[in-house]
């Protein structure tokens, strides 16, 4: 059976299904007897869950903010002071 540590490595390949079947069953009997690993796995479907459940804009004051920030890093990069 494989450790917590595998499992872990694997993890994102599990929930994408792009492991093979061999690697499912096993993570799925890791899983089985480990509850850590279970709720990371619980955890990380969940996000991916709110993730999937989300509009995908950000409001105008976000924006704007993710800009200045973008501006900001790239000016400090070349030496430019931000307008």
């Amino acid at each position: 059976m494989i450790d917590c540590e595998s499992t872990s490595r694997r993890l994102f390949g599990y929930l994408d299904r792009a492991i093979d079947e061999a690697q499912v069953r096993e993570i799925e009997a890791h899983l089985a007897q480990c509850g850590r690993c279970t709720g990371a796995v619980d955890a990380e479907r969940r996000l991916l869950a709110a993730i999937a459940n989300t509009t995908g804009q950000a409001d105008d004051t976000l924006r704007r903010r993710i800009l200045q920030a973008i501006l900001a890093a790239n000016n400090s990069e070349t030496g430019d002071r931000a307008p």
